[in-house]
């Protein structure tokens, strides 16, 4: 049984400010955002190893045969190895780094309510800045994304920090003020169709669905695996549909058109990745599809399996399940029911984007994970108090 590592609480106040300020340097300013975010996984892997240093002995981790840690070290080397036998550029490794690291630290960073304050004010900031400037400078899906993010992390983290004083319940006046005001007529004005379905599902499955449903370990993993599914099949389905049409000299009916012509971006890095399906192509996608039409493989999960391979994306999904499976769901309090809401929309919004694994929205997967986790151990010291205070009646 691995023994608690001292922490410092003040080298994760570091960290928050440094990735805030990060994400509100990128969020307020397209050349900014231009800058920062082709550096973003580098920007972010310092502060996400300064964390596992902080909150893990990894020696004993290393010594008690931790699974986890050890997933993370072999996809690690192979990831390298693949870096070469592929010829990418060292670019390709921080990514994933990250993506590893977050997974794996998911469960052990503890979020104090220092921490939950810097992250959900410099969100809130950010939120507060697009109520009165134009977004017409960023990507149209970029900027819908931004004020998307910035509302469900400001949420959440403030949700679970207002929770303290029983106060969680402001989220939902929060949500209403925010959501039909600022999210939705932003994305709606930009057309980011992602965002709009995102923000969809997170309020069906925060509103809608019970926290009953969420108890029933079947249903959670069903819902949860099922979106991870269909995130996949979406541009396998609409690739293969999209090559019988081709194949046969006919135009893809703009009827069948319903992820904005990514339909042949998916079939360039597929056909691409078969030639290579070990090693991924990594990150010179010019040299490996030279008619490329766009540097995106908009879609998440085909994104690890086509740059990374197969071997590297099975320990993610592993890892990712790992994950999944620590999630206690017999007790929900409103920021864990949201912030599973958020998991299901972020993994939606993976089939149409790189989602989740590049930077900055992987941070924000983060921080949710990070506040569920905190609401996992609330639950276990308010079930041990309970079982004192009964233990002295009795």
């Amino acid at each position: 049984m691995m023994e608690k590592k001292r922490e410092f609480l003040w080298f994760d106040w570091i960290v928050w400010g440094i990735l805030v300020a990060l994400v509100m340097l990128a969020y307020t300013s397209a050349g900014r955002y231009l800058t920062v975010i082709a550096r973003g996984g580098q920007l972010m892997f310092v502060p996400l190893v300064v964390l596992f240093f902080n909150h893990v002995d990894w020696k004993q981790a290393l010594q008690e045969r931790e699974k986890g840690l050890l997933l993370c070290m072999a996809a690690g080397v192979l990831v390298v190895i693949n870096m070469f036998l592929a010829k990418a550029g060292p670019g390709v490794i921080f990514d994933i780094a990250d993506l590893l690291l977050i997974l794996y630290l998911s469960d052990k960073v503890k979020i104090d309510d220092v921490s939950l304050a810097i992250i959900s004010a410099g969100f809130l900031l950010i939120l507060c800045f697009w109520i009165k400037h134009d977004g017409s400078d960023y990507n149209a899906n970029t900027i819908s994304m931004i004020v998307f993010e910035a509302t469900i992390v400001s949420a959440v983290c403030g949700c679970s920090l207002l929770s303290k004083w029983n106060k969680g319940w402001l989220v939902y006046p929060y949500l209403l003020a925010t959501i039909p005001t600022i999210v939705w007529p932003i994305a709606k004005k930009f057309r980011g169709r992602t965002t709009l379905v995102a923000v969809l599902i997170m309020l069906f499955f925060f509103l809608v669905v019970p926290k009953l449903i969420w108890r029933v370990r079947a249903l959670y993993y069903a819902a949860t695996g099922g979106v991870l599914l269909v995130s996949l099949a979406v541009p396998a389905a609409f690739t293969y549909i999209y090559v019988g049409y081709v194949s046969q000299g006919l135009t893809f009916p703009p009827e069948l058109r319903k992820f904005g012509g990514r339909e042949p971006v998916w079939l360039q890095f597929f056909e691409a990745w078969t030639k290579e399906p070990w090693t991924g192509i990594g990150n010179d996608y010019v040299a490996k599809i030279p008619d490329l039409l766009f540097t995106n493989v908009h879609n998440g999960l085909l994104h690890i399996l086509t740059v990374y391979g197969v071997l590297v994306f099975l320990i993610t999904l592993i890892l990712f399940g790992m994950v999944i499976a620590k999630i206690r769901t017999d007790e929900m309090s409103t920021a864990k029911k949201l912030g599973f809401s958020l998991i299901i929309a972020m993994v939606a919004m993976m089939t149409m984007e790189s989602y989740v694994i590049t930077a900055f929205s992987n941070l924000v997967f983060f921080f949710v994970l990070l506040v569920i986790f905190r609401e996992n151990g609330q639950m276990r010291k308010n079930i041990a108090q309970n079982e004192q205070e009964q233990g002295k009646n009795t």
